[in-house]
Formats: C-alpha cells, sequence, structure tokens
C-alpha cells in the first residue's frame, strides 16, 4: 500500500460496481464523511459523489441520512437497474423496451422483403432472443 499514488500516473486502485450495506444511517453518514475521505487522501483518488456515481439509496422504507446530493431511488449497479424496494421493475421495463424494439426492426425488415411468417419466427429466435436472454439473466442471477 505504500506504493499507491507513487508513480508519475498516480494510483492505478480503482472502485466500481460496489454496493455495501450498512446498518444505521449513522453508520452511512460515517461512512460518507470519515471513510471516504480517509480513502481518497490514502490512495490520491476522488469519488464522484451523485445519484448516478457514488450514491445512497435507502431500501424498504428506511430512514434516509442527512446527506446531501447522493440520494437515489433507482440505482445502475452491474448493468442492472435496482429500486428502494428491490422490485427489478425498471429493469424488466428496460429488457421489454429492448426487445420490443429489435422485434418491430426485424419484423418490419422482414414485412419490406417478404419474408413468410415462419422465416420471420426462426429469425425472431436467431436475432432477438440471444441479445435479450443475457440482459434478463443478469439480473435473475445476481
Amino acid at each position: 500500500m505504500e506504493l499507491l499514488g507513487v508513480e508519475g500516473i498516480g494510483s492505478l486502485l480503482y472502485v466500481d460496481d460496489v454496493v455495501a450495506t450498512f446498518p444505521s444511517k449513522q453508520a452511512v453518514f460515517n461512512a460518507v464523511h470519515v471513510a471516504l475521505p480517509m480513502y481518497e487522501r490514502m490512495v490520491r483518488a476522488r469519488f464522484n459523489l451523485g445519484p448516478q456515481k457514488t450514491a445512497v439509496m435507502c431500501c424498504y422504507g428506511a430512514d434516509p441520512p442527512d446527506i446531501q446530493n447522493m440520494q437515489c431511488s433507482v440505482y445502475k449497479v452491474l448493468g442492472c437497474f435496482i429500486d428502494e424496494s428491490l422490485t427489478l421493475n425498471k429493469q424488466e421495463a428496460f429488457v421489454l423496451n429492448v426487445g420490443k424494439a429489435l422485434f418491430m426492426e426485424l419484423l418490419n425488415m422482414s414485412n419490406e422483403c417478404g419474408f413468410p411468417p415462419p422465416v420471420v419466427a426462426v429469425a425472431v429466435v436467431q436475432r432477438v432472443e440471444p441479445v435479450i436472454n443475457p440482459v434478463w439473466l443478469r439480473v435473475i442471477c445476481y
């Protein structure tokens, strides 16, 4: 650790897509106002504090801590939208919109080319499902 930040290009340590749970709003406050600044000084780094970066999301109606400009109700972590109640509604809507857009594009192209329905059905399985399944499986597996 003593060599972190010594090189001319600075620290090569990155923290990304980390989720931490805290038992109380005082613990969150301490993490944001004590631990993060200590870590920044130690590794000579800066956190991007805000609802889309380093943020605080209180789940299941928990009392929010007194932290300005860091609170969010939906957060995207590892490509998955997480909400305060962990319902995955936003992720489901995202996946369905992507699938619908891909299907409509394929259907319009197929209609213009005059492909019969059996060919379109095979094309959907070959072109739309491989895109949607990994996105949806990522939600189920995490």
